[in-house]
């Protein structure tokens, strides 16, 4: 066990689940021939919890499945803290269905959790969620942009800003508070794939694209989608089925967020499939991603727009996929507060 795991552990175990001797956990390690989580982040976990003195019990889980999601709710109120090195903790994540504290951990190995991402300083990454959210609740116009095209914009609506916008911790912090989309006019264009937002299991999780589309959205609402014909048909038919199978409306863009940690490196991962991919870059300010088809959040359809452009009445936030800390002063008092915001820019 090297330093730069213990310091990450520990990121995770005291910075994040403020855990301490005499707690009791339940780690929901999910089965890596799945290709999601190691093992041996499980392990590292493992060994470096019960050093504080933690008492660790392990649950070993396969793909997320709802018997698997109400089993753990059940035995939530036997433990101080969950942590899920599964996709499960996913699964609701805006609902409290626990009676402890959870973690849902985007770190998937022993190796990232080393990394610059598992040690850059939980705290100073939740300071920066709170200050981008500030602004965000004090701005009147959003607007999007991205090299692809995309082009919408919409006014601010405080939909999730007066509670947490979701019900479990997570490490590392990735994104700020999701951004109602219910206001929003222009169009985003689609490239590759769209995938699941990792709310729910359903099949297939992604739908690959031959060409760039062009969807244009009216009042939060899908209105046309315009591109290549049988890509346009396969979106349609994608849509419909995973919004018959939940019983939700299609057509609803719900909200969106960027990606907030820098360290999170996306040309370093590994592509297993499309939504490995999506649901592991989202904490980048590389990418912004779109919750579709479903009027609450996250929705089941993911859109990711990369090196996206975020302004905010007027003022770029993002700026082709990088934060623009020098034109806000609370982020510029932010970035000089944490030397592990200074190390990314």
């Amino acid at each position: 066990m090297t330093k730069e795991l213990r310091i990450g552990a520990m990121n995770l175990l005291k910075g994040c689940a403020n855990l301490s001797a005499s707690d009791r956990i339940l780690i929901i390690s999910e089965d890596e021939k799945l290709g999601w989580y190691k093992d041996n982040l499980t392990e590292a976990l493992k060994y470096f919890a019960k050093e504080l003195g933690i008492k660790v019990e392990l649950l070993k889980v396969g793909a997320p499945e709802e018997e698997n999601i109400d089993r753990i709710r059940e035995l939530s109120c036997k433990y101080d803290c969950m942590i899920y090195l599964s996709r499960l903790g996913d699964q609701r994540r805006f609902e409290n269905i626990h009676s402890c504290k959870t973690v849902m951990s985007y770190v998937r190995n022993a190796e990232t959790l080393a990394s610059s991402f598992g040690c850059a300083d939980y705290a100073a990454h939740l300071d920066l969620k709170t200050v981008l959210d500030d602004i965000f609740r004090k701005t009147k116009k959003i607007e999007i942009s991205c090299p692809k095209g995309t082009k919408l914009s919409g006014e601010f609506k405080q939909v999730w800003f007066e509670q947490p916008d979701v019900a479990t911790l997570r490490f590392p912090m990735v994104v700020h508070a999701p951004i109602s989309a219910m206001s929003f006019e222009g169009y985003v264009i689609l490239s590759g794939h769209i995938t699941s937002t990792g709310s729910q299991v359903y099949e297939p999780a992604s739908l690959e694209l031959k060409e760039d589309t062009k969807v244009f959205i009216s009042n939060g609402k899908i209105v046309q989608i315009t591109g290549r014909e049988k890509d346009v048909k396969n979106i349609y038919d994608h849509y419909r089925t995973v919004a018959k199978k939940f019983n939700i409306d299609a057509e609803v863009v719900h909200s969106w967020h960027s990606g907030i940690h820098e360290a999170l490196d996306p040309e370093a991962m590994e592509f297993i499939d499309a939504d490995h991919w999506s649901n592991s870059v989202f904490g980048s300010p590389r990418y912004l991603h779109f919750h579709t088809c479903g009027d609450y959040a996250p929705g089941e359809i993911c859109w990711v727009v990369k090196e996206p452009t975020v302004k905010v009445d007027g003022i770029p936030l993002w700026e082709k996929g990088r934060i623009n800390f020098f034109e806000f002063d609370p982020l510029l008092q932010c970035r000089e507060q944490w030397p592990d915001l200074q190390i990314f820019h």
